[in-house]
């Protein structure tokens, strides 16, 4: 089964679901809707999707949603989700955050937000950076600090964090 974007998706309150299976669900901006990648199935999520379905082994069905929007911060994206995916019902929710927020408050509010909807509805959460080539020293630090507020969060709850701008260096997970 492909995976499916936020705009391809109607969700109603309860939407079936495999419970042999697992549903993923994808929230963040350009990179997770894929911008920039020519075929679909090179997208980070359609990846991790097919990974997924893989280890499986046809032993239930796999489910991605891809809530993302691109150019929008975090604040949008939570509201979004708060308000109408989460009733998609998902077991995980990766969030891919960290570039389009204007500071790193707003990003961390964000990403608290996230944490306690997800704790009330007891769906898992991951976290994963954002890589990028910002073009000035100023970029860098300001994306740096927002990736830092990924990696204290993660590491003060307990949570998963995949370092993408490790992976695409070379450097592994």
């Amino acid at each position: 089964r492909r995976t499916r974007r936020a705009s391809d998706v109607r969700i109603a309150a309860g939407p079936g679901k495999d419970p042999s299976g697992i549903r993923l669900a994808f929230t963040g901006a350009s990179q997770t809707f894929g911008v920039g990648v020519e075929v679909d199935s090179h997208r980070f999520v359609d990846r991790i999707h097919r990974d997924i379905v893989a280890s499986f082994g046809g032993r239930g069905r796999v489910d991605t949603l891809n809530f993302s929007i691109p150019g929008t911060r975090s604040t949008v994206l939570v509201e979004k989700y708060e308000d109408q995916w989460i009733k998609a019902k998902p077991d995980i929710l990766v969030i891919n955050l960290s570039f389009n927020d204007s500071c790193s408050e707003e990003l961390s509010a964000s990403l608290r937000r996230y944490l306690r909807l997800n704790e009330a509805a007891s769906i898992r959460t991951l976290f994963v950076t954002e890589p990028s080539a910002p073009a000035t020293a100023w970029q860098h630090r300001s994306v740096e600090a927002k990736r830092d507020v990924m990696r204290d969060i993660a590491a003060e709850s307990g949570l998963p964090l995949v370092d993408r701008k490790s992976v695409v260096e070379g450097k592994g997970v």
